[in-house]
């Protein structure tokens, strides 16, 4: 069983827009970087390229966990020292040996993200902006005609799931 012992992941030189359909005060408020970070910390798939380094153990096949990957570069360690190797190619992703991996690559699209992800962001841009709306933060009490609820503390924090966004990208983790 492959083991990821570790993963170095650069920043983009820029992240995606916010879509169009942004309300201005949002978008105003809200950063198109912060709402991406947290777009991406949630799925598997990157917009923009940036590198990416994972140091990966153990034999068996080794699908790189972001996507869409080039690798650049890969090396095995000897005992002593990395050494260049050229990564065996299995049905899907890579069949390594006990050895340690160094595997280099450059990860993101360049092209626009889908719409469904466009609306993902939008729904946690707008769900973000009432966040910073609210005049006690973390803890408010909302009413409702004859409902009223006390949000807890944490309740920004699950900003992804409360804002719908979370399954919209199902098929991106």
């Amino acid at each position: 069983m492959v083991e990821l012992l570790s993963v170095t992941e650069g920043q983009p030189s820029s992240y995606p827009s916010l879509p169009a359909d942004v309300s201005s005060e949002a978008s105003t408020a809200i950063e198109a970087a912060t709402v991406w970070q947290r777009i991406e910390a949630w799925i598997a798939y990157r917009w923009n390229e940036r590198s990416v380094t994972w140091v990966v153990q153990g034999p068996g096949v080794w699908l790189p966990p972001l996507r869409p990957y080039t690798v650049d570069s890969a090396e095995a360690w000897n005992g002593q020292a990395y050494e260049s190797v050229t990564l065996t190619d299995a049905p899907v992703g890579f069949e390594l040996d006990g050895k340690a991996y160094k595997v280099q690559a450059t990860v993101g699209d360049t092209d626009d993200p889908p719409d469904i992800v466009d609306e993902a962001v939008r729904r946690l841009t707008e769900y973000l902006y009432q966040v910073t709306q609210d005049p006690v933060p973390g803890h408010t009490t909302a009413t409702d005609g004859d409902y009223s609820f006390t949000r807890s503390a944490g309740w920004a924090a699950r900003a992804i799931q409360h804002s719908g966004a979370g399954d919209l990208l199902r098929a991106y983790r």
